[in-house]
């Protein structure tokens, strides 16, 4: 009877050893989601930016086809999607955001002159930035709404010069 305490004393001790570390690391399924979704910076290239911006592409918040890199347009579609989320609308690609885009209800994207990041003018032809004071003077009905600079462009569309988009 008293070596079965003794060995329960001890079991309990090293129980009690190996808490804390396992505290510190989280459950292994916060391990893993942590492993599973790096932040990515501005600039990082690689198979997850492209996955990343396939599935915004998906969603319809990035057009085109995915370059590798996390440039300017990825990070204007990571916040649309963000906000639609109801995520920080910060454009970065944190494991949170990550996590929200690949989860299986995430959002689908739909442009429109309040969420767009681009809004042109049918009849100046210019396309401005979402907050270029021309875009308050615009009537609405003459607002189009671009996802990139590059949609505008390719629809035949100029950069304002008051905003420099």
């Amino acid at each position: 009877m008293r070596n079965t305490r003794w060995i329960a004393a001890l079991l309990l001790a090293v129980l009690l050893a190996l808490m804390p570390c396992a505290l510190a690391e989280g459950t292994p399924s916060e391990a893993a989601e942590a492993e599973a979704y790096a932040a990515l910076l501005p600039g990082d290239t690689g198979d997850a930016v492209v996955a990343l911006q396939q599935r915004l592409i998906e969603l319809g918040y990035l057009e085109g086809e995915p370059s590798g890199e996390l440039d300017d347009d990825t990070a204007v579609a990571l916040a649309l999607f963000q906000a639609d989320e109801g995520l920080e609308p910060d454009g970065e690609a944190t494991a949170e955001t990550q996590e929200a885009l690949f989860a299986g209800a995430a959002v689908e994207g739909e442009l429109t002159v309040d969420n767009a990041p681009y809004i042109a003018n049918k009849n100046t032809k210019k396309f401005h930035i979402a907050d270029c004071p021309s875009v308050k003077e615009m009537k609405d009905s003459n607002k189009v709404p671009f996802a990139t600079k590059d949609e505008a462009l390719e629809e035949g569309y100029k950069p304002c010069k008051r905003c420099n988009p």
